[in-house]
């Protein structure tokens, strides 16, 4: 997709965005329809080897599925899973003709059976879609498939919509600050830490989030604070390559409590 010019009146100068799509260059493979086929692609010849071969087997696929055969049906709500171009509701309506039920938490009613690979597929695709919704509607699906939930899953769900949230909320306070032509205030990270709205680990905030709680914890001489969010971030790193930052971190803990006697 070409970069986005905001010239005036040029012609589909507003595609990335139409398309789903925030940051340039792009790629991604559409149909005659401009609706996207896939676009999560390895930028290599082999990449591109692979996608033009998933592509071709997804046409094949749908070809079959539009003409009736009922195992290319059942198929073809996963493939699209996997290749990303489904929507939630479409997703929906195709499980309905496997006599399958994206509201239940099992997907299933009845006797009915999924096999655990089918199973992990639409519960790993949901948890996602939901992710990327709007707050309303994300609680209202979430609310119907909470009698039906595990402990373990509810607690999941309820995560994703604290995600939900806190991103609406930093979206928010970026735009304000924006129409001021000023910088979102750095704080904001500890007044939702304050609030209790704390990020899961698959938030594409949290590394922000406890950084900008450690800041401002420090600067308010909130210890807790600070240790919550160095633990934050321990968790969000473990070993990995940012290890030497936590470890920092740590040691300025050590010298705060040290500090407090």
């Amino acid at each position: 997709m070409h970069v986005t010019t905001r010239i005036p009146g040029k012609k589909h100068d507003d595609l990335l965005k139409e398309k789903g799509f925030g940051g340039f260059p792009t790629l991604c493979f559409m149909d005659a329809d401009g609706k996207v086929l896939l676009s999560r692609v390895e930028r290599t010849i082999e990449g591109f080897e692979s996608a033009k071969a998933m592509l071709d087997s997804y046409a094949a696929l749908k070809a079959r599925a539009d003409a009736g055969d009922e195992q290319a049906v059942d198929e073809l709500l996963y493939t699209r899973i996997k290749l990303g171009n489904i929507t939630y509701d479409e997703a929906c309506e195709h499980a309905t003709k496997l006599g399958l039920d994206m509201t239940q938490a099992s997907f299933v009613s009845g006797d009915a059976e999924l096999s655990a690979e089918k199973r992990k597929a639409l519960e790993d695709f949901r948890v996602s879609a939901i992710g990327r919704m709007d707050i309303d509607k994300a609680r209202k699906i979430v609310a119907v498939l909470r009698p039906g939930l595990e402990e373990a899953a509810a607690k999941r769900y309820d995560a994703i919509l604290v995600d939900i949230q806190l991103g609406q909320r930093i979206q928010q306070a970026s735009k304000d600050a924006q129409a001021k032509g000023e910088r979102m205030n750095p704080d904001i990270w500890y007044e939702l830490f304050k609030e209790g709205m704390l990020p899961s680990e698959r938030s594409g905030y949290a590394f922000s989030y406890w950084n900008g709680v450690a800041t401002s914890a420090e600067k308010a001489g909130d210890i807790e604070g600070f240790e919550k969010a160095v633990g934050g971030l321990r968790q969000l790193f473990g070993d990995g390559p940012n290890k030497a930052f936590v470890e920092r971190l740590e040691k300025r803990l050590a010298e705060l409590r040290g500090s407090k006697g």
